[in-house]
């Protein structure tokens, strides 16, 4: 799942006390790239090593791109500096999903034959956002962005204080407070078009999130017009053979797993072979388990 899982498993002699292996000094800036930091323990997440070696590692990797970072007192670790740029790594986003074990990354598939995977990152992801979004959940503070959507392509301003990264097929998504709307929304990491790190307390947290603090059950049938043994194929295909398959997760992320399944909603019209599958009794999923654009832009349950 790695692009780094070789090189760390053993050496032939004892590393020099400042050289540490490039797996680890890649996966530094890389944390340091999209993350804005990187720690002591942050690290230690990624490689079975002890504190006193990832120290050591993180003091290497200064040392060879010492403009890219600063220390931070009481952090064991390290802030990246405004003009942070890849040293040891292309600085893409790829990189970064293979670092944290994210889907649909090209080298991910790790099936000891050859394999391709078609699952692609369709979300532009930056190094202008994607940290200040990062720090943000983490301090539990605002951003400011500007934001396009269906509704507004030309883009609006907006205060948010996100909680949640998400990770919806080939796109990401952020879950977040807006302060425009006054409600919890979803937003596409892809439309975000500036994002300002804001040092201002969020009104409201993840915890008072009802909706994504509320489970939700998709039920998922082999669709309707399929012939018995059609019907058959996909019930091994899909569930094992059995009558069909229940998935329970947070209820605004439900509408992710529809799309992903390709299920049928309304099974008189998204009709086979483009469906194959449809949700069972749909009526009984919370009314933010399915989804649609809100006139502020933002995603929440129709």
């Amino acid at each position: 799942m790695l692009w780094f899982s070789h090189l760390s498993a053993g050496l032939p002699f004892p590393m020099p006390r400042r050289q540490a292996p490039l797996d680890r000094l890649k996966a530094i800036e890389t944390l340091l790239l999209w993350e804005g930091r990187v720690t002591n323990s942050r690290l230690r997440e990624f490689f079975p090593v002890h504190a006193v070696q990832a120290s050591r590692d993180l003091t290497a990797y200064r040392e060879q791109a010492e403009h890219n970072c600063h220390p931070v007192p009481g952090e064991r670790g390290y802030r990246a500096t405004d003009w942070v740029k890849p040293v040891l790594t292309e600085g893409s986003f790829r990189e970064y999903q293979q670092l944290v074990g994210a889907a649909g990354s090209e080298g991910g598939l790790q099936t000891g034959v050859p394999s391709e995977s078609v699952l692609e990152d369709a979300t532009h992801t930056s190094l202008r956002i994607f940290p200040v979004v990062h720090a943000a959940i983490r301090t539990g503070q605002g951003v400011d962005i500007e934001y396009q959507s269906l509704r507004h392509p030309e883009g609006t301003r907006r205060r948010i204080f996100p909680h949640a990264l998400i990770q919806a097929g080939v796109r990401w998504h952020v879950r977040a407070y807006c302060e425009r709307a006054q409600a919890f929304r979803d937003f596409n990491l892809g439309r975000v078009r500036s994002a300002t790190a804001v040092p201002v307390s969020a009104p409201a947290t993840g915890a008072e999130d009802v909706e994504w603090n509320t489970p939700a059950t998709l039920r998922l049938r082999p669709h309707q017009a399929l012939t018995a043994a059609q019907s058959q194929m996909i019930r091994l295909e899909y569930f094992e053979g059995t009558v069909g398959l229940a998935l329970t997760r947070r209820a605004p992320l439900v509408p992710y797993l529809i799309q992903a399944y390709r299920a049928a909603l309304d099974p008189d019209r998204e009709l086979p072979p483009a469906f194959l599958l449809q949700v069972h009794e749909p009526e009984q999923l919370p009314p933010c388990a399915r989804w649609a654009e809100t006139s502020d832009g933002g995603v929440l349950g129709s």
